[in-house]
């Protein structure tokens, strides 16, 4: 049984600090991402990052893969998660998020949280004032349908708003009484050095989706336009 908030256990927090410094970002910074897309309360509606179906099919998962992990262990959807990112870097970021965010001049986090949200503007993106979407455009819904990211209500989303974003979800984290729980056992474990002591298992946990059942080419490849031309995969955040 777990003694922190919706579910959470050392397992998961180890697995979280494992794909944290995988992916070279501070672990609380991928709290802050989950705070941000879903009050980090695993087995709400889509998880933690707000999978959407089409993730299924870029990823090759059966249908009804996403519900499958928002019902079960939080550990299996956080390599999921791990494992999308990871996907998303090899092929679109085509460097790390590290060296994107560098070349962007922002932090990290940052860069891997507009490829979450924003994959086409992104890609095309080359700085903090480069704009993820607009209000005027508004294409796929891409403004309308993440207003909430907008710092300022200026009718545009830019970089720099989402590194602001995640630096606000931190700092609301501390004011949560329940998610603060959670931050605090992190931070706890990762001083510990507990981080060095996942690898195998979030090793072991991503090999599970790697031999999830792949949909069928064509799909595939119609779903990748739709989710190219689209820009996100992700429901609203205002």
């Amino acid at each position: 049984m777990s003694d922190l908030p919706y579910g959470w256990t050392d397992s998961d927090l180890l697995v979280l600090l494992d794909m944290a410094s995988n992916l070279g970002v501070d672990p609380l910074d991928v709290l802050a991402i989950f705070y941000s897309e879903s009050s980090a309360r695993p087995h709400i509606r889509s998880g933690l990052g707000q999978l959407m179906p089409i993730i299924e099919v870029e990823m090759g998962w059966a249908p009804g893969t996403i519900d499958a992990l928002v019902d079960g262990p939080i550990s299996e959807q956080l390599a999921a998660i791990a494992d999308f990112w990871n996907h998303n870097q090899q092929k679109y970021v085509k460097t790390s998020y590290v060296e994107k965010a560098r070349q962007w001049g922002v932090s990290a986090p940052t860069a891997l949280y507009s490829y979450h949200i924003f994959l086409n503007a992104s890609r095309a993106a080359t700085g903090p004032n480069s704009v993820l979407a607009d209000s005027v455009s508004d294409a796929g819904k891409t403004y309308s349908g993440n207003s909430g990211l907008d710092i300022g209500g200026k009718g545009r989303i830019t970089v720099a708003d989402i590194q602001s974003r995640i630096n606000n979800k931190r700092n609301e984290i501390g004011r949560d009484p329940l998610i603060s729980q959670v931050r605090d056992r992190l931070i706890a474990l990762e001083g510990g050095g507990a981080s060095t002591r996942a690898s195998d298992g979030l090793a072991g946990l991503a090999g599970t989706f790697n031999l999830l059942p792949l949909v069928a080419g064509l799909a595939i490849a119609g779903m990748s336009a739709l989710y190219l031309f689209r820009g996100k995969f992700f429901p609203s955040r205002n």
